[in-house]
């Protein structure tokens, strides 16, 4: 198949390991730390016989516990985030049990606490591997997988009165699947990859306007359960593969292709991960790899540069005996994959939960970049400048 073809789950190719430490940056100094927690990250660092790098500015990781309900520890389920409400919305998946669940929930960013919601109208199949999105005040799902079978209906969740309905659409449909990539931009909505026994490549298109399928066969090799964002007219996925490179899905000309990247990138064989837009940067973090724990790295989109963006524990509620540090000194996150991933841009934060391992207790990570990626963005005006007077 070449070196795009999809990957087993079991089998994971290393990072690159050129450069790995450029470039550092992150959110608070030390001495911040210090004064804005209880325990500081310093004191944590004496204790642990292993030596890390140290940067001036590193990104800050904690954990929040709802004190609300919340869904019950699960994977395969799917996740949609309303920006204008600041609110986040899962529901499906498999529990830890193996019992695959119908329900929807949805957490408040303002406050983070859970509430369930009570679906009503048509019945369907519970499922796990649906993808969804989010499209005028309505939650679009799609595919899955349950019981040997693998579904290619289409639905939605009217969120003002919690109504399930299908979609009644024409045109050439897609085939059945679980876990594609699934995304709307300006009324059309996009499917490609996923699996159903085979790798599917082609590209559907949904225009939500006339309800008329779309197909267009592609040349990259199909990929399942990896994270994607939308950026403009296109939209950036990572993962899933033997060989690097970001996935571009190119909306304007309904083209799938691989843009080569530099820098020391996330393993690309990594399933299940997170990733979240801010501005001009992605940031890439967890998923099924071969690793111990999990570097966070950030992607320069105008620059096409993968480089690794240095975390370290609140020193209050998370310390560094809940990660690991690698044998280059690099601190990592546990690792923990299938998660549900968002961006706040209220409090500039990112928000992740769910997954696995799965745990009796509701725990939101929260990591602190915004601060960070300023300073990059402000390192790297400035060598923008220097190289224009070169």
């Amino acid at each position: 198949m070449g070196g795009d073809q999809s990957i087993d789950p079991n089998d994971y190719a290393r990072p690159f390991q050129k450069d790995i430490y450029l470039p550092i940056g992150g959110a608070r100094s030390s001495e911040d730390r210090q004064q804005t927690f209880g325990v500081s990250v310093d004191e944590d660092l004496a204790k642990t016989k292993q030596k890390i790098v140290k940067s001036a500015f590193s990104g800050i990781w904690s954990t929040f516990s709802p004190s609300s309900i919340a869904p019950s520890p699960r994977t395969g389920h799917f996740t949609v985030h309303d920006i204008e409400n600041r609110k986040v919305y899962i529901g499906y998946g498999m529990l830890e049990s193996g019992e695959i669940v119908f329900d929807l929930w949805c957490l408040s960013l303002n406050n983070l606490q859970w509430n369930m919601m009570k679906i009503s109208g048509e019945s369907i199949t519970p499922r796990t591997g649906a993808k969804a999105a989010f499209y005028k005040n309505s939650i679009i799902i799609f595919g899955g997988f349950a019981d040997s079978t693998y579904y290619s209906d289409i639905h939605y969740i009217n969120l003002e009165t919690l109504q399930l309905k299908f979609l009644q659409t024409t045109g050439n449909l897609p085939v059945p699947r679980s876990s594609p990539i699934m995304e709307v931009i300006n009324d059309k909505l996009y499917i490609w990859g996923g699996f159903n026994g085979n790798w599917i490549s082609d590209l559907s298109v949904l225009d939500l306007q006339t309800l008329e399928w779309s197909n267009y066969p592609q040349n990259i090799i199909g990929r399942a359960n990896i994270p994607s964002v939308v950026y403009g007219k296109h939209i950036l996925a990572y993962g899933g593969s033997k060989s690097g490179g970001l996935l571009d899905i190119d909306t304007q000309n309904n083209i799938v292709q691989i843009i080569q990247t530099t820098g020391p990138a996330p393993p690309p064989a990594a399933l299940a991960s997170g990733m979240v837009l801010i501005q001009d940067h992605l940031i890439f973090f967890g998923g099924r790899t071969e690793f111990e724990g999990s570097l966070v790295y950030a992607y320069n989109i105008s620059k096409r540069w993968w480089f690794v963006f240095h975390v370290l524990p609140d020193g209050q509620t998370a310390s560094l005996e809940d990660g690991t540090i690698s044998d280059m000194g690099l601190f990592m996150i546990p690792k923990f994959h299938s998660f549900s991933a968002v961006y706040d841009a209220n409090t500039r934060t990112i928000l992740s939960f769910l997954g696995e391992p799965y745990l009796s207790y509701p725990v939101i990570h929260k990591f602190e970049v915004a601060e960070a990626l300023a300073y990059l963005n402000l390192r790297e005006d400035m060598t923008d400048i220097l190289n224009i007077a070169k």
